[in-house]
């Protein structure tokens, strides 16, 4: 079989399948003989740590449903086209998610993930420390802030919560700049992410994973605490 395009689940079908395929792009498989070859210039690409985009459409695949589409990601967190593009592309080519091809020209992607527990347990160590300042700071009144990191682990849970709510804000997310000093000194830890946490909140609170990434602390209650309040989620992974 000559394929002009192929997505990785195409080709692995076809292996399962032992049909033998021939990809514009030079992939080969020839059953009869056993052999597989994969073109020498394509790259698999290496993510070392992820972008801000590469985090959101990460968490765009791992807490939406299918089929996810770089128009939804756009319409969802509101980053460009071609920055949209870009993530999810980057994600396939770093085998975190996979593509179909359709449409009514035949090229729009469909993305999908094969197996969201191992998303989860990939991208939990590629995402890197989503916090990018930590403060005490009054939130602006006009831009009201999430709930998050311990704060959103005890409304999830029996965990007691801080003395000090723990609340979260995307990078372009505003403190009260007037705010006295008694005031600041009674009001939130802020934490300020390198991506905006609102498009994924959940009842006034980030989203699960998010949650998870903005806990800096680590002892029994805790991960008690966490089993607890992911332990309903199919993706996570203790």
């Amino acid at each position: 079989v000559f394929l002009s395009s192929a997505t990785a689940s195409q080709k692995r079908l076809l292996m399962a399948a032992r049909r033998g395929f021939l990809t514009e792009q030079g992939d080969m498989y020839l059953p009869q003989l056993a052999i597989a070859l994969k073109a020498s210039t394509q790259r698999r690409s290496v993510i070392r740590t992820f972008t801000p985009a590469q985090q959101q459409a990460f968490l765009y695949c791992l807490l939406g449903s299918e089929p996810f589409t770089q128009e939804g990601l756009r319409k969802l967190t509101g980053i460009s086209a071609a920055g949209a593009s870009r993530a999810l592309s980057s994600l396939s080519e770093a085998a975190l998610i996979d593509y179909r091809v359709g449409g009514k020209t035949g090229r729009k992607r469909e993305y999908f993930v094969p197996n969201k527990t191992e998303l989860f347990r990939k991208g939990k160590k590629l995402f890197g420390n989503p916090i990018k300042s930590c403060r005490n700071e009054a939130p602006a009144p006009e831009d009201p802030a999430l709930v998050s990191g311990l704060s959103a682990l005890a409304q999830k849970s029996d965990l007691v919560p801080p003395l000090k709510p723990i609340v979260a804000i995307g990078p372009a997310g505003r403190t009260d700049e007037n705010a006295s000093i008694e005031k600041i000194g009674r009001a939130c830890v802020v934490q300020r992410l390198s991506y905006d946490p609102s498009p994924f909140a959940e009842n006034g609170a980030v989203d699960p994973f998010t949650m998870l990434m903005t806990i800096n602390e680590d002892d029994e209650r805790i991960s008690m605490a966490l089993r607890k309040a992911l332990g309903g989620y199919s993706w996570y992974e203790d």
